[in-house]
């Protein structure tokens, strides 16, 4: 057992000893002491800090060039195990040193490194004091540490006594019942066609979060921030002016997100202090959480995942927030290796963002595309992610947004344009089941696109959270306004308001699950 500078020329220079990494450079020696004196294990401890200073990121990559350096010198010994020591990075609890560790963990497990991180601080903050003050207890800890490096349930204690796992609201009550009251530290999918509003719904929950407190990261791979802001700033708008559509106004003086992209206000809405008003008054709340709110401007310079996984990383590092991770979307990302399949990039995408939720214990979130195969089916499984790499497997939970073709009334034998209304009406989910009826999957969603009212249904495929709770999450989608919402009265489909917070009455919220989980087989008639 020895105790060196990582600066040494002889650092590392065993084969699969244990290597303790620590931020504890105050007598090493005398901490350490039991393993020091003991013939146990091939230990090394390398400490990263002089007496009293903050550990740097310097000093970190510092390291992390010297190991990696040296690995390439001992490439075939890597290679076939004879040189593959086991790091355990045992660092100080206060938040600056946790930063620190974890991001050295990522960077060591990222170069194929085995690493763990260990607490050996019991009690106390620092592994100093604690060796100081209690040296028997410390040096079972050690030991303890040393024998079972992942201990996973010491692990599991201090998250759970620590609350790590509070849930997160989705700010829509029906989708955080599908969630298990919100999200949690794991990869969340969400797989749609175009057009059926998934980035809408994606900002609408990252804005939510963000107004609670909570720091997110939105990266905006497909449209720009001023984009996204704009939609943001109408479905405030709108929600401002309590759910009125603004119908005495022709479409290109709505205050929709292209209009508010436009600007001019004043010239367009001077005739309507109204809307100015609401408008100002949606800007004045917008700035009232966009510290929280970080959109990653990634549309021009397509970013892998494991670029994405640096900016969080040193997001982290310099803010000392662990934000919730939003990814728009999973297939624009650019691949690892160019000369690979589309599957096997978006694959290793997929582990990468699973290694990120699993190190900072984050929400990650991404949205992704189906496969073509499943572009018009009306009843979406797994099987539509089947050609996008392993995200049915890797991913905590996958979900899909998709039209609800149960809830839509469609004239029995209409087009998509001039429609008849004296048609006899009919449920337009059966129409496509009949093989007598003149509607398929593809004019449905045309039709169903068309409505300025857009019933959907958000469904749950896979949790590791628990069981699922109900079918689906039924939703409507007003596009106009970039706002999803669900309806006070969704059996009849009558007047339609939306609801857009947990404010609102909860007993209908249940009486709405009642609803989905006794008509889960659906007949002509529960329409």
């Amino acid at each position: 057992m020895s105790n060196r500078n990582f600066n040494q020329k002889n650092l590392l220079d065993h084969d699969n000893g244990v290597i303790i990494v620590t931020n504890s450079d105050i007598n090493a020696n005398k901490i350490f002491s039991s393993l020091l004196n003991g013939d146990s294990s091939n230990a090394n401890v390398y400490s990263l800090q002089e007496a009293d200073e903050n550990i740097s990121m310097q000093s970190i990559n510092q390291l992390l060039n010297y190991i990696i350096a040296l690995r390439n010198k001992r490439e075939d010994q890597f290679e076939n195990g004879q040189y593959n020591p086991v790091f355990l990075l045992a660092f100080d609890r206060d938040k600056n040193d946790s930063q620190a560790s974890q991001y050295l963990f990522r960077k060591l497990r990222k170069n194929n490194f085995v690493a763990e991180q260990i607490s050996i601080t019991g009690d106390y903050l620092t592994i100093h004091d604690f060796a100081e003050h209690d040296s028997e207890s410390f040096d079972l800890a050690l030991e303890n540490a040393i024998q079972n490096p992942n201990d996973n349930f010491g692990k599991f204690i201090d998250k759970v006594s620590e609350q790590q796992h509070k849930p997160i609201s989705s700010g829509i009550p029906l989708i955080d019942v599908l969630l298990h009251k919100g999200f949690y530290p794991g990869l969340y999918v969400l797989g749609a066609t175009s057009a059926m509003g998934k980035t809408s719904l994606m900002l609408q929950i990252a804005d939510h979060i963000a107004e609670t407190g909570k720091n997110v990261m939105y990266f905006a791979l497909e449209m720009s921030p001023e984009e996204l802001i704009a939609k943001s700033i109408s479905r405030i708008c709108w929600s401002i002016n309590e759910g009125q559509d603004y119908a005495s106004l022709s479409i290109e003086n709505r205050p929709t997100a292209r209009n508010i992209m436009d600007g001019n206000w004043e010239e367009k809405w001077g005739d309507n202090p109204e809307i100015l008003r609401n408008l100002n008054l949606a800007l004045n709340y917008y700035r009232t959480f966009t510290s929280k709110m970080s959109i990653q401007r990634q549309a021009l310079n397509r970013p892998s995942a494991d670029e994405i996984a640096d900016q969080v990383e040193n997001y982290i590092l310099r803010t000392g927030k662990y934000p919730v991770v939003f990814i728009d979307y999973l297939q624009l990302l650019r691949g690892k290796d160019p000369r690979a399949t589309d599957k096997k990039n978006i694959t290793s995408a997929i582990n990468s963002l699973k290694i990120l939720s699993l190190t900072y214990q984050i929400p990650v979130i991404v949205v992704s595309s189906f496969n073509r195969s499943n572009y018009n089916n009306i009843d979406v499984g797994l099987d539509a992610f089947k050609e996008s790499g392993d995200i049915e497997y890797t991913a905590d939970a996958v979900m899909t947004l998709e039209n609800d073709y149960r809830r839509i009334q469609a004239p029995k034998e209409a087009g998509i344009l001039g429609i008849d209304e004296k048609t006899t009406m009919v449920n337009l989910y059966n129409a496509i089941k009949d093989s007598k009826s003149n509607w398929d999957a593809e004019k449905a969603s045309m039709y169903a696109m068309r409505l300025y009212d857009h019933p959907v249904q958000l469904k749950m495929l896979k949790t590791r959270f628990g069981d699922i709770n109900a079918p689906y999450a039924p939703l409507y989608f007003k596009g106009a306004y970039s706002v999803f919402g669900y309806a006070t009265d969704f059996h009849n489909n009558k007047k339609i308001r939306y609801i857009l917070n947990d404010l609102e009455d909860i007993d209908k919220q249940r009486n709405y699950l009642k609803y989905i989980r006794q008509h889960q087989k659906f007949s002509v008639d529960d329409d």
